[in-house]
């Protein structure tokens, strides 16, 4: 009965990674959307100033100053998506110490005499750590260079808005 606990236990714990595993891939989805979305911003705000060159100074401040608006809401909306990610990795990986805690504790109760299922789990349970680093790993670098990414794209595009606003 102990085994067949722990072979159901080992299943949900996969089913659970499986799902893990294709939240991960919709947060970078979700990423590169973002990153992609912030780049049609610079380029169509490159095109409105291109098209402002023979403007008068009146309309190129009231056009500059509704980009500027503009693109603080995005980048707002955008921190707001970014920090739901974070949330929802955060949330994950606390699934997944769970699941390891509950292996953890289910290795201890067969400890008992069955030393085959007992090492069984202990493999299991390896192979979770061993995802769940791997998994935390992943996000740290997904989401830290695509926070660079975007910063640098704003931080260009700010400068940008701000150098043609002070001509």
């Amino acid at each position: 009965f102990a085994q067949q606990a722990q072979l159901q236990t080992l299943n949900s714990s996969q089913v659970m990674l499986h799902k893990i595993d294709s939240s991960q891939e919709d947060v970078l989805h979700k990423i590169v959307a973002s990153k992609d979305m912030l780049e049609k911003v610079s380029a169509n705000q490159d095109g409105i100033m291109e098209a402002l060159a023979g403007s008068n100074d009146s309309t190129k401040n009231d056009l500059l100053n509704s980009m500027e608006n503009s693109s603080k809401v995005l980048l707002q909306k955008l921190d707001s998506s970014q920090q739901q990610l974070l949330i929802k990795q955060g949330d994950s990986y606390e699934l997944l110490s769970k699941v390891s805690t509950s292996q953890s504790q289910m290795a201890q109760a067969l400890d008992t005499g069955n030393e085959a299922a007992a090492r069984r789990s202990l493999e299991a349970e390896q192979r979770v750590d061993a995802k769940l680093e791997e998994l935390c790993r992943e996000v740290v670098k997904s989401c830290g260079s695509s926070m660079d990414e975007m910063g640098q794209t704003v931080g260009k595009e700010m400068g940008n808005l701000a150098g043609q606003n002070a001509q």
